[in-house]
């Protein structure tokens, strides 16, 4: 038989195992059949994207690898690359290694939510707020005052200490506005400030906090302002103790950014 015959009847009898081995996956999880939709020629997080779109979805829920060292800088994720495209929010599940010894299921207490006071992280917490109510569970506000790096010399000095204090101020001016104009329902809340980088302090925070779940929304940088920096919302996806949810901003802007990409076929 031909090499190029060959060749197709391999990827003829892949493609009816993988959708048999779907089939029964659905199966075992009480779903329809119907659900099941096999898909292949473009990258994973195209694929992904494009059918959340069509369906349309809700809700992407899918685990994360995670990549390291070079192969990370420049491919990163496919759960990353979700988050970056998604057109509607993204549940990034990270297994729980204490709960997993435990025997305990998955449950939601603690959600903590970061809060930049944009209207991007406004619809994080509305999200996020929905959760809580649902599961009863408290929710952490969480602001990190950061002044970036800053350079002073001995012609210029910089009184950093005084900086820092005003901008702390200023955030805590900022929450308390946030607190008087969001319905929070019957969820309880707190919030909490620190003072560092945002995603290390983010991720620390859920760590040493026992949180369940990180809730954030994504601002969505684009072009080489992303390659150079990328989104926070990206790296506590990488980062993260636990699972986190990203609720994407502008979906309409994501939208066309997928339309413009090439589906390989």
């Amino acid at each position: 038989m031909p090499v190029g015959k060959v060749r197709v009847s391999f990827e003829q009898h892949r493609r009816k195992r993988l959708a048999e081995e779907l089939k029964m996956m659905a199966q075992a999880h009480g779903l329809s059949p119907g659900l099941i939709h096999p898909l292949e020629g473009a990258s994973a997080f195209d694929e992904i994207c494009r059918l959340a779109q069509q369906i349309p979805a809700d809700l992407i829920v899918m685990p994360t690898h995670g990549y390291t060292g070079l192969r990370r800088v420049l491919l990163g994720s496919t759960a990353e690359r979700v988050v970056r495209y998604s057109p509607c929010p993204v549940f990034i599940v990270r297994e729980n290694k204490q709960r997993s010894k435990t025997g305990r299921r998955l449950s939601i207490s603690t959600i903590l939510v970061p809060v930049d006071f944009s209207g991007s992280s406004r619809q994080g917490l509305q999200y996020a707020i929905g959760f809580a109510n649902e599961f009863a569970a408290r929710t952490i506000l969480l602001h990190a005052v950061y002044l970036g790096y800053i350079y002073s010399s001995e012609e210029t000095p910089i009184d950093i200490p005084l900086l820092q204090k005003t901008a702390r101020e200023n955030a805590e001016r900022q929450m308390r506005k946030l607190e008087r104009t969001v319905n929070f329902g019957s969820a309880k809340f707190e919030t909490m400030f620190t003072e560092g980088s945002p995603v290390q302090d983010i991720c620390a925070f859920a760590k040493d906090h026992d949180t369940d779940l990180i809730i954030t929304s994504s601002h969505g940088l684009t072009g080489l302002k992303r390659v150079l920096i990328g989104s926070i919302a990206e790296k506590v996806v990488r980062h993260a103790p636990c699972s986190v949810l990203v609720v994407p901003s502008n979906p309409k802007i994501r939208l066309a950014d997928l339309a413009k990409r090439p589906a390989r076929r």
